[in-house]
């Protein structure tokens, strides 16, 4: 037990530090009543959480800091554990894993390609796209002529065939080479305009000094960098800096990844990864992940999010308290279409991309089904009976797109003892949802039930006497059609069911639960034995 007292605690706004018998700090937490809060973990038995159980065992002692409200609160919890990296706050993971482009710190600056930010020099990036990123380094030392070898004096190689400038052999001066940094700079930046209004400039000037080919080799510079600029951009017309956060998820994980948007141009991407190990409530680790990241940088004007990224509160909550760290304020915004709608898809497609990268199958299964989650874990439900006896039902789980056997479960139906299907479905799926409901198991992604519409209503029916949204469809054999809730005409996938290869898959989940239940009412059969 631990040694707090807690009748000490204060009841106003702040933040609490639990610390272990080491004095060292293991979880930071914000609340709105501090006794409230602090008092919760040490009343309840958290029976759904085994991380917070954890944590409990190791507390020795709190640390309070009183703040006036709970938007100081939360900037301040922010800030202590950026410091401190408690064990068990939220883990956040940055998956840095592209590219940049650096200008080196020598007499003339090389741009070249940099894993990581490991030695001193200019950075720019990372590049999503390693295609972009060589395209850029490409085009921007042929068109500015920078120096690419790392001779100190003598001419290289490839001053030869055009590709270096080699400015120590033909004595380009420091003006003239600092006046192409300058420009590569400003490209990098996403300052294209402005240096193609003065390469335009200079060729007007050398056309009306009659110098033809310094004019045409302004012209071909201009050509290559808009050419780069159209093939590089996302065109948003802002006048301000944008990020654009998606995210997606399952029971276990979440990923999220963000487009830092800069003068309607992509700018920087992250990407991080959070294990979601206990149930917790999404909107909780969202608030944490970005009041994280923000810890680190300023936050743009607008930050672009999806529609169930916060509850009402704690999108107020977390909206105020970066507009606090800003003197232009922070707009949270929840686009319903145009250009930022699309782009909110796609930095959503990249996390699902980054999240399921091992098995492809299940993002197509996500768009194909509508799904709000990859559906890492999934479960498809049957029942067999012979007249009114023997009546079971079974459910098989697949994980990571492959049967998961020790998962698999029977079930006596108890409830009835006259044939039915639809009542022997929605007992099933409500014993399994009911361990849901009290925390002993965790829910699916993807409830799939071996039926029409009716089987589909019994399970539906089983789901909201929980309160629960776990996904349920079903699949009937006869012509492979897929219900969805809500939805009366139901997909027909009989003729496309060999060429895709989510359909196969929930084709192989139907399959493989029948063989399962089938063989169990057999085994009853043939033994005679109430398992």
């Amino acid at each position: 037990m631990s040694k707090i007292n807690l009748t000490t605690v204060p009841t106003k706004p702040g933040c609490y530090l639990y610390k272990n018998k080491q004095k060292k700090i293991i979880y930071i937490g914000k609340a709105k009543n501090l006794k409230k809060r602090v008092t919760s973990y040490f009343k309840l038995d958290h029976a759904d959480s085994l991380k917070t159980q954890e944590l409990v065992k190791h507390i020795d002692s709190v640390d309070f800091i009183i703040t006036t409200s709970e938007v100081e609160a939360l900037l301040l919890e922010s800030r202590l554990i950026k410091q401190y990296k408690p064990k068990y706050n939220v883990d956040l993971k940055h998956n840095e894993r592209y590219a940049y482009l650096k200008l080196t710190e020598e007499e003339y600056p090389r741009l070249i390609t940099a894993r990581k930010k490991t030695t001193r020099g200019e950075y720019f990036g990372p590049f999503s796209s390693g295609y972009n990123r060589i395209l850029t380094l490409k085009t921007l030392n042929e068109v500015f002529a920078l120096k690419t070898c790392k001779n100190s004096k003598e001419r290289c190689f490839n001053s030869y065939i055009g590709l270096c400038s080699c400015p120590q052999f033909f004595d380009i001066s420091k003006a003239d080479y600092k006046k192409r940094l300058d420009q590569t700079r400003k490209v990098l930046k996403g300052k294209t305009s402005e240096v193609t209004k003065s390469l335009h400039d200079e060729m007007k000037q050398f056309a009306k000094s009659q110098k033809f080919e310094l004019a045409k080799k302004r012209r071909d510079q201009i050509d290559a960098i808009e050419s780069l600029q159209e093939r590089q951009k996302v065109e948003l017309h802002k006048e301000f800096d944008q990020d654009v956060i998606g995210y997606s998820y399952s029971a276990e994980k979440a990923v999220y990844f963000i487009f830092e948007i800069e003068r309607g141009t992509i700018h920087k991407r992250h990407q991080y990864e959070i294990n979601l190990d206990e149930k917790i409530e999404l909107s909780k680790v969202n608030q944490e992940v970005i009041m994280q990241h923000y810890g680190e940088k300023q936050p743009p004007k607008q930050i672009v999010l999806n529609e169930h990224f916060f509850d009402e509160h704690t999108s107020e909550l977390v909206g105020d308290a970066l507009s606090q760290s800003t003197p232009y304020g922070v707009e949270l915004r929840i686009p319903k279409k145009g250009d930022i709608k699309k782009l909110l898809d796609l930095a959503n497609e990249n996390a699902d991309l980054a999240f399921a990268k091992e098995q492809p199958v299940l993002l197509e299964l996500k768009k194909v089904l509508q799904l709000p989650t990859v559906p890492l874990n999934m479960e498809c439900y049957d029942i067999s009976n012979l007249r009114d006896e023997y009546i079971v039902g079974a459910k098989i789980q697949f994980t990571n797109g492959v049967p998961n056997k020790s998962l698999y479960r029977k079930y006596r139906i108890k409830w009835q003892t006259k044939q039915n299907d639809f009542a022997a479905m929605y007992e099933v799926i409500k014993r399994r949802l009911y361990r849901v409901k009290i925390g002993e198991e965790k829910a699916p992604d993807l409830i799939i039930i071996d039926g029409g519409r009716g089987q589909l209503n019994a399970a539906l029916d089983a789901r909201k006497e929980y309160g629960l949204s776990v996904p349920i469809i079903s699949l009937a054999k006869r012509e492979e059609e897929i219900y969805f809730p809500g939805i009366k005409k139901p997909l027909n996938t009989k003729n496309n069911k060999a060429k895709s290869a989510a359909i196969r898959l929930l084709i192989q989940m139907r399959d493989e639960v029948h063989r399962f239940v089938i063989n169990y009412h057999r085994k009853l059969r043939d033994n005679q034995f109430d398992e």
